[in-house]
């Protein structure tokens, strides 16, 4: 509610994105409840809602592109291990993400980076 009284107050747009690549965590027809308790609730979103699950394609192509200039690193350590500074040396190297459980903490903090050079 802060951040659509925030946007009024301020003449600004309040955008709504929908949540729901994380799969094992989307629960079916929780999106319609949100919708209808946020109308419910006289909070109007300007444009089109945005569901993630739609836009894979565009991350897929934004992925590509961040990849080709070398921005892109992989890392196998689960959010429990990175948060509590247990990263495994050269887990920037190219692997597959873990699947992990709900998260702990920030997904990459800074000392999970690889050093550049190093």
């Amino acid at each position: 509610m802060a951040s659509f009284l925030d946007a009024r107050a301020h003449h600004g747009r309040w955008l709504l994105r929908i949540e729901d690549i994380d799969t094992p965590r989307v629960v079916p027809g929780a999106d319609l409840i949100i919708l209808s308790q946020l109308q419910q609730l006289g909070m109007r979103w300007d444009g089109d809602i945005i569901w993630q699950s739609q836009r894979l394609a565009r991350y897929a192509d934004i992925f590509a592109q961040l990849e080709k200039q070398g921005q892109i690193y992989g890392c196998a350590c689960t959010r429990q291990e990175i948060a509590s500074n247990a990263c495994r040396p050269g887990c920037w190297e190219r692997t597959v993400s873990a699947p992990t459980p709900a998260p702990v903490g920030p997904a990459f903090p800074l000392a999970a980076r690889p050093v550049p050079g190093a």
